[in-house]
């Protein structure tokens, strides 16, 4: 029976290092945490999001809700969702993408419920943040039917736990420019281990298991870390 409930979220940035995949890697470990199935599209040349998957399964680190798949070609993209849906294999698609410009991004938003944007404090990521709010933008002006089009979220990303006041007027600004969400996604080691060694949750429960008590300490870290990830999913899904 096909699934329709099905939710699908791409990540878009028009430049690389915004952090698209560690944060699409926080909302799959916040997806799994709470035993739904994920299916992610890597369709990024630099296969960061589908070796990552691969190196998890060789240590013992992957998930049976978790499946991650390379996409070399945009109609592939379709495809896949379409299969996810008939025969109800998946509760989230997860796309992952090139951090450029070019037509592809036009064929992947069409395929998504929503669309989300990491944007660090930096001038630069505002400015490249404003280039992917103006492509989308023009989007809508070309569709048809623009309320069939994705919602699209800006997710303030590595933002530092103690802000400066330059962090403040950026945070201000975002605000005033981007459809931003309320969660900040907090520049933590948490996530820094997430991209080496797995999900969130699983590292939570073996820092909680472990036997040396200084390890077991830092386990409330991760949890932190995924419930911040659950609440920047969640207002995702809230719109």
């Amino acid at each position: 029976m096909a699934n329709e409930n099905l939710v699908v979220i791409g990540a878009i940035a028009r430049k690389g290092g915004a952090g698209k995949t560690t944060v699409l890697k926080a909302l799959m470990s916040a997806c799994v945490a709470s035993d739904k199935r994920c299916l992610a599209l890597d369709t990024d040349p630099q296969r960061a999001l589908f070796d990552w998957a691969e190196q998890l399964k060789k240590t013992g680190a992957g998930h049976p809700n978790l499946v991650v798949r390379h996409i070399e070609r945009t109609d592939q993209i379709e495809e896949e969702i379409a299969a996810a849906y008939e025969g109800d294999t998946a509760d989230f698609v997860f796309i992952d993408t090139p951090g450029e410009g070019g037509d592809w991004a036009d064929l992947v938003a069409v395929q998504c419920d929503h669309i989300i944007t990491p944007i660090m404090l930096s001038d630069t990521d505002m400015r490249i943040g404003q280039q992917t709010l103006e492509w989308f933008e023009r989007l809508k002006a070309r569709a048809d039917d623009p309320s069939l089009l994705p919602k699209h979220h800006a997710v303030l990303n590595r933002v530092r736990l103690k802000t400066t006041k330059g962090d403040e007027e950026l945070l201000l600004r975002a605000t005033e420019l981007f459809p931003v969400i309320n969660t900040l996604i907090l520049d933590r080691n948490q996530y820094v281990e997430m991209d080496r060694h797995g999900l969130l949750h699983d590292l939570a429960r073996l820092k909680a298991a472990d036997k040396n008590a200084l390890v077991r300490v830092h386990a409330k870290h991760f949890f932190e870390a995924l419930e911040e990830a659950k609440d920047v999913l969640n207002e995702i899904l809230e719109g």
